[in-house]
């Protein structure tokens, strides 16, 4: 977890420090869900915050947290997060959570970001103990010892495999 401090001074000359905490870095499967926190703490008797967030720079969300009845303590500690379901490879990206504290004292604060990083399936294929899988492969440009090594993976996994080698093209 990555901290950044802001010393913020009021109006009537007290300080107190907004700190902003984020997600680390997440990777995700396509089609998958993912939460990306953005934690505070500092916000003291603010009545109102707000709550920015940014993907590569540019902002993508902005909404007002309303504190209705302020702590007795000075501390809080309070989490927003961004959902991401059924993501895609668009959503990769650097996500930063910027805090605002706008009443009564007007103070602000980020976290230093969090890199979302969505890989896609591809064509995977999986298969459980005691399952058959087959599997064919086409190949043109690589040599027998990889086509071998494929064979004995087959092999070795009492899979079924095929392998047949592509007619050369002439252009």
């Amino acid at each position: 977890t990555i901290k950044l401090n802001l010393q913020l001074l009021s109006a009537c000359g007290s300080s107190d420090t907004l700190v902003v905490t984020q997600t680390p870095n997440v990777s995700v499967m396509e089609g998958g869900t993912v939460n990306i926190s953005c934690c505070w703490t500092g916000s003291g008797e603010s009545q109102r915050l707000r709550v920015i967030w940014l993907k590569n720079l540019m902002e993508i969300k902005n909404e007002a947290v309303n504190l209705t009845s302020p702590p007795v303590k000075k501390e809080r500690n309070d989490c927003w997060n961004l959902t991401f379901s059924s993501v895609t490879k668009e959503a990769t990206g650097r996500y930063i959570c910027r805090v605002t504290a706008e009443i009564p004292v007007l103070a602000s604060a980020s976290g230093s970001g969090t890199v979302l990083t969505v890989t896609s399936r591809g064509n995977t294929v999986t298969s459980g103990y005691g399952y058959r899988l087959s599997i064919m492969c086409l190949f043109n440009s690589c040599g027998l010892s990889q086509v071998f090594c494929l064979v004995m993976i087959c092999v070795s996994e009492q899979l079924l495999c095929c392998c047949q080698k592509l007619p050369r093209r002439t252009y």
